[in-house]
């Protein structure tokens, strides 16, 4: 007859999930623009608090949202906050 296996067996390890989760984290954050030094910096606990605030944040401003946490929790200065915003160029096509 068939003996099922254990319960945990069905079950992604916890070490793997947090794995998973602690790395999604890492890819919002430098998709919303986490400069690469700072991203050193942060601690897996705050990666994952700061990727889950950006995410209930409207997609067009998550950008400018980061780096208000980023300043808040005092990974980068205030005067990034004031930095004009450069615009993105299109190539020419030749």
């Amino acid at each position: 007859m068939f003996e099922p296996q254990e319960k945990a067996d069905f079950h992604m390890n916890d070490s793997v999930t947090e794995d998973s989760v602690a790395v999604d984290a890492k890819r919002i954050l430098l998709r919303y623009g986490v400069p690469v030094a700072i991203l050193g910096d942060i601690g897996e606990a705050d990666r994952i608090e700061l990727a889950r605030e950006v995410s209930r944040t409207a997609v067009p401003d998550r950008g400018d949202r980061l780096k208000e946490l980023l300043v808040e929790k005092g990974y980068l200065g205030p005067e990034v906050l004031e930095a004009p915003k450069r615009k993105k160029r299109r190539k020419k096509k030749k």
